[in-house]
């Protein structure tokens, strides 16, 4: 198999990876530990670009330098509010109260949306390996 992708979340500790051959026919994946094998599906496609996603979302939050405690913290925010207007006040209050310094209303509310779009993802990235 060629065409490797592959995530750990930190936040959540959670293992995805996925192989598909190198004419797009046959794929691998995996979730934690557990291996699906089969002809390379829609749902093995979004499953893909979901790893990818994240990936990505994954590098833009660690641009921002924070311990991982400070971004769990406003993980849980946005699992239990998934709007990122909403929490900006909240992660105003936890990055200042972690840092001892401020972070602007702009800078908040992008922050938020990368975390909002974190924990949207990683429920994705479980459905969609429940379709495979």
């Amino acid at each position: 198999m060629g065409n490797n992708v592959n995530l750990y979340t930190s936040t959540h500790g959670d293992r995805y990876s996925i192989s598909v051959s190198n004419d797009n026919s046959y794929m691998n994946a995996w979730s934690n530990g557990k291996k699906k094998k089969g002809t390379y599906s829609t749902p093995a496609n979004k499953f893909r670009a979901t790893i990818k996603s994240l990936n990505d979302i994954n590098t833009n939050i660690g641009v921002w330098a924070l311990g991982t405690a400070v971004v769990m913290a406003i993980v849980v925010v946005a699992q239990f509010i998934p709007v990122a207007n909403v929490i900006v006040d909240s992660v105003i209050s936890i990055v200042s109260l972690a840092t001892g310094g401020g972070i602007g209303v702009s800078e908040a509310y992008e922050l938020a949306n990368l975390i909002v779009a974190l924990v949207v993802r990683q429920e994705e990235l479980d459905t969609y390996y429940g379709q495979i």
